[in-house]
């Protein structure tokens, strides 16, 4: 199977389960890929506690979309909703991931700030966009 093939079948439900998988992660105390002294801070409060685990089920509900759409599991969803879905992915990975970066370069450039390594999450989230685009666009048959 061709790259471009896999990665528009697996890439967008791949992009999930690392993605919650580290929200579980985070959710049980374990700060990977994280600053730990930060993230311990912020995430003792109950509030972070509830949104990681809400994340965590936003991408369960991520990859069986990006399964559907990729005719691995079948449901009994028209695919005009199914469509509206992951476009709607798509746009809310992709303004999110391009805000962060925005943020970044401004902050690069007007405040002379350093670019934080915190700045390769806002790429994670175009990551995942563009895979949930190739998962979302019509295929050729």
């Amino acid at each position: 199977m061709p790259i471009k093939n896999f990665l528009s079948f697996y890439g967008a439900a791949a992009w999930s389960v690392i993605f919650g998988a580290l929200h579980a992660l985070w959710a049980s105390g374990y700060y990977i890929l994280l600053p730990a002294e930060q993230a311990s801070q912020a995430f003792k409060r109950d509030s972070f506690y509830i949104y990681n685990l809400v994340v965590v089920g936003i991408c369960i509900i991520g990859i069986l979309l990006a399964l559907i759409q990729s005719n691995i599991i079948s449901a009994q969803i028209s695919s005009r909703a199914i469509k509206f879905l992951g476009y709607s992915v798509v746009v809310l990975l992709a303004l999110r991931g391009l805000a962060g970066l925005a943020q970044a370069l401004y902050l690069a450039v007007v405040h002379d700030k350093n670019v934080s390594l915190m700045t390769l999450w806002d790429i994670w989230f175009c990551i995942g966009a563009f895979l949930y685009f190739l998962n979302t666009r019509p295929r050729r048959g």
